[in-house]
């Protein structure tokens, strides 16, 4: 019995003797940080980027969903339709001269959304107006709208006399 004690109490305490420099030590642990540190360094910014991108690419979503929402109301009914924007890329709808704040976003709801993004025609000056006939065609000309991220990632439209939007090169 007293055999078995004592493999027992040498087994608990390890047969094997410690070995000098088992683990990590202070300089592996620098180092080890420091690459995370580098790592971090390049990722950081590209996802801040990826960020941006994605965030104008919604409100450039946003815009071209509530212009053909309205363009089928133009078109449904014999409601008077139009949207305006604005030099900050936000947008108001009204039908029949009244707020639609569904099919509208605000300035507030642009800083919420995407603070910084920038938008600008191709030609003329905001605010620029859209008004809808009943067959949901746009008097005047086409007029071309380019939203950009605080990347530079441009996402530009075109806006067609049909009440077409058209995504053009490197759109979202």
């Amino acid at each position: 019995m007293a055999g078995l004690r004592q493999r027992a109490v040498s087994a608990c305490h390890g047969e094997r003797p410690r070995r000098a420099g088992a683990g990590f030590g202070l300089i592996e642990f620098m180092i080890a940080i420091a690459i995370m540190g580098l790592l971090a360094g390049y990722a950081i910014p590209a996802m801040r980027g990826s960020m941006s991108n994605s965030q104008a690419r919604l409100v450039t979503q946003r815009f071209v969903q509530d212009f053909a929402w309205l363009r089928s109301q133009a078109v449904t009914g014999t409601h008077a339709i139009s949207l305006t924007i604005s030099s900050n890329c936000s947008w108001s709808a009204t039908q029949d001269g009244v707020a639609v704040p569904d099919r509208s976003f605000s300035s507030a709801q642009i800083a919420a959304t995407a603070k910084g993004i920038g938008c600008a025609l191709g030609s003329g000056s905001f605010p620029v107006s859209f008004t809808f006939d009943n067959q949901g065609f746009l008097s005047g000309s086409p007029v071309a709208l380019t939203f950009t991220a605080t990347s530079g990632q441009t996402f530009p439209l075109q806006i067609l006399t049909s009440g077409a939007v058209i995504r053009v090169n490197g759109a979202a």
